[in-house]
């Protein structure tokens, strides 16, 4: 089962002062996290806090229908540290590895808290775009990914340890396997390598005594051994690995080397499993963020999942499978499966302050029997702009950068946006005796959507309806004894329906079983050719995606490239097509000549075509951007502006409308307009400081249509007050230039 439990945090390290975030913010942060990682929205049923001294470091929000998201409560660090869409955070059953994870998180927090810190200009951009109204929130896009390499759910306490020497305080009265041996044997299964080991090892380890392993005698069993519960099979493999580590075992723990000393994980690899001598073991402190992340990628990339270690109070080992994004890495607790997740894998301390330096991993594990293909994929993402009915090609290129005298093999699939559907899903199941042990997902192009477990043996039945968007899904039901539902302990059943039509059903199974179905009907316009093929060592495979437009209404679309391969890899390349007849917006008024007084009101009137969503006007101030006058109205041409009368006077001005779904489409002004403040002397039309016979004439001549005034001149002008300039307003600016009034009615 996949669990996304994403951890960002990204400390700043300018010395200012940070800002608290209330839980407000924060609910409306996570709510949007939510949309962007999931296309849904559950309610928001619980909300903890982790605190220090009574100064909140983080919020933790349980969703209804399981997941949660934790949100900083310090806008130094990123907003989102974790989230999770398989089960709710409880206090209980923590991986050791991820309790460190939370402890690391808040000593952080701390830090950055006491000394003041402020977040970079990434984390600010962070906040600015996630702590945003919902109709105002942008998605990201094109996130590169590498699904979890690993398949596999297992564990080091009861029974996975029942080979492993007796010890009455150890869980089931044996030691603790060892989370290096959990680390090991996982990525060993995964290549289902070697059949036979090679040698035996012996060593003494006190109180238990002399410990010993023939691997060169024993046939190792993959295809007993299951996913998520212990097989003989299993346990006699996890005690193989731990002997070759030499294991320091305990009731309260065991632990051994991964790879920076010897014996350890990497040894035993090489020396009695057969994997290839160029496995080796790299530390994290050696190399930049950006170095290092490379490196993994490149493992991923290639279906290589690593053994990789990191240290908190103490030493932790793990899987690292798989990726989202650039940074965001996918690691197997060992666990059980329990609050496996993406992680941000690169510097997480503050300041100077290192809390990383000692991860580490081991690279290019792989057997030595195998010459093993590479996989590279090229570009990164593919973005298309159409009209509708217009089509475009691009290339893809598949790169084989294995080992020497490899065969890469490769198909692609294509999961394209569907015609927009929405179905109710509803999920049956009539449990047997023992409904502890099943649980249950639903994916979408591979990503849990719901899922349901937690459930007590004596409940009969669980039934409940979702509504879901149209897409590719896949209903799976798991049983941790591996008997399925329906047939040694009790009569049990599930169906699933969409739309009252069923997709899937039975009971009869071992330890799992999937089911897909689909919502809506596909939207084929992407194409790729070739859709499979084969790379001999340093070959490059062009693919041609093609795009058509027809038929499609302007919008946007998105698809997945799925390319998995013979490298045990699935890369994923994100596709978007953008389809858009050019708009056209063109500002009618104001336009050029107006003279506009501060605190008056005035209609933004433009005209647009083939523009849809509304629009944002901006003023402009000698050709700079100088305020935002609407972030976003209807797109309906017309804006009622009431001018604020702190802006700048008699500065040339334009104003700009611009489409919000493409901000490529905008007009401006033609010409410059000027603002002016109430400070005028009236009948002073030609604006030289005082009232002369000439401003009669002039507005004398403006009412038999010999010139034109501006719209300031036509407020000097009308002395009398009346909303109008007329002859009686000449005349009466003449009577008050010879003195026989000494003040207008407007005054």
């Amino acid at each position: 089962m996949k669990s996304f439990f994403t951890v960002l945090l990204l400390i700043g390290v300018v010395i200012l002062s940070a800002t608290t975030i209330d839980i407000y913010d924060a609910k409306q942060v996570a709510k949007n996290w939510q949309f962007e990682r999931s296309g849904m929205t559950a309610n928001i049923y619980e909300i903890l806090t982790e605190k220090n001294q009574n100064k909140t470091l983080y919020y933790i929000f349980n969703l209804e229908n399981n997941g949660y998201i934790i949100v900083s409560a310090d806008d130094a660090v990123v907003p989102i540290l974790g989230y999770n869409f398989e089960h709710n955070f409880t206090t209980e059953n923590h991986p050791p590895q991820f309790d460190a994870m939370l402890e690391n998180f808040k000593q952080q927090i701390i830090y950055v808290q006491e000394n003041n810190l402020l977040a970079d200009s990434k984390i600010t951009k962070d906040w600015q775009r996630l702590n945003v109204a919902s109709n105002e929130f942008i998605q990201m896009r094109n996130l590169r990914d590498v699904s979890p390499l690993l398949a596999t759910n297992w564990d080091q306490d009861s029974s996975w340890n029942a080979d492993c020497p007796a010890d009455g305080s150890g869980p089931g009265g044996h030691v603790y396997a060892g989370c290096v041996a959990v680390a090991t044997v996982q990525v060993m299964k995964y290549w289902e390598h070697p059949q036979t080991g090679t040698g035996s090892h012996s060593y003494v380890c006190s109180p238990y005594g002399t410990l010993s392993a023939n691997f060169g005698a024993t046939t190792y069993d993959w295809s007993s051994m299951s996913n998520t519960s212990p097989t003989n099979a299993t346990r006699e493999l996890l005690y193989h690995c731990g002997v070759a580590v030499e294991m320091e075992y305990s009731g309260g723990g065991s632990g051994a080397w991964v790879g920076y000393y010897s014996p350890s994980a990497l040894t035993a690899l090489e020396n009695y499993f057969g994997y290839h001598s160029e496995a080796n073991f790299k530390l994290k402190s050696s190399y930049s963020d950006s170095q290092w992340e490379g490196l993994v990628r490149t493992e991923l990339d290639n279906g290589r999942p690593l053994v990789y270690r990191g240290y908190g109070d103490g030493g932790h080992a793990f899987n690292l499978d798989g990726y989202q994004g650039t940074n965001y890495f996918h690691f197997n607790w060992g666990w059980s499966g329990s609050y496996n997740g993406h992680y941000y894998l690169t510097n997480l301390n503050p300041g100077g302050m290192s809390f990383t330096d000692d991860q580490g991993g081991l690279f290019n594990v792989r057997p030595d029997n195998i010459a093993t293909p590479g996989i590279s994929v090229t570009p990164s993402s593919f973005n298309q702009n159409l009209e509708p009915n217009e089509t475009a090609n691009q290339t893809m290129s598949i790169t084989n950068n294995g080992d020497s005298g490899s065969n890469l093999t490769y198909s692609i699939s294509v999961a394209e946006t569907r015609e927009l559907e929405r179905a109710s899903v509803n999920v049956n199941i009539n449990f047997d005796n023992y409904a502890s042990e099943t649980s249950w997902d639903i994916k979408l192009n591979g990503s849990v959507v719901q899922s349901g477990s937690g459930y007590s043996n004596g409940d009969d039945q669980f039934n409940q309806a979702y509504t879901f968007d149209s897409g590719n899904y896949t209903f799976s039901i798991y049983d941790s004894y591996g008997d399925g539902i329906c047939c040694g302990f009790g009569d049990g059943s599930y169906t699933v329906t969409v739309d009252g039509t069923a997709v899937a059903s039975g009971g009869e199974f071992e330890s799992e079983e999937t089911t897909a179905f689909t919502i809506g009907e596909p939207m084929t316009w992407l194409s790729v050719n070739p859709t499979s093929g084969n790379c001999g060592y340093n070959q490059t495979d062009n693919i041609t995606l093609s795009f058509d437009a027809t038929g499609l209404s302007n919008g946007t679309y998105t698809a997945n490239l799925a390319i998995s391969n013979n490298a045990g890899a699935i890369v994923n390349r994100p596709v978007t097509l953008t389809v858009d007849i050019a708009g056209t917006i063109t500002v009618i008024q104001p336009n050029g000549g107006e003279s506009y007084l501060l605190g008056s009101s005035h209609n933004i009137n433009w005209n647009s075509e083939n523009v849809t969503g509304n629009v944002r006007i901006y003023l402009y101030k000698e050709g700079s951007y100088y305020r935002s006058i609407t972030s976003n109205t209807a797109n309906n041409g017309d804006f009622l502006w009431t001018i604020p009368e702190n802006y700048d006077v008699y500065s040339s001005y334009k104003i700009k409308v611009t489409s919000i779904s493409n901000s490529s489409v905008y007009d401006f002004s033609d010409n410059y307009f000027e603002l002016f403040e109430d400070s005028i002397i009236y009948g002073d039309v030609d604006g030289n400081g005082n009232v002369q016979a000439m401003d009669a004439s002039l507005t004398l001549q403006y009412v038999v249509d010999m010139i034109a005034f501006t719209e300031e001149q036509l407020i000097i002008a009308d002395v009398d007050g009346n909303g109008s300039v007329q002859a009686y307003d000449a005349s009466l600016i003449l009577m008050y230039a010879v003195g026989i009034i000494d003040e207008f009615p407007v005054e």
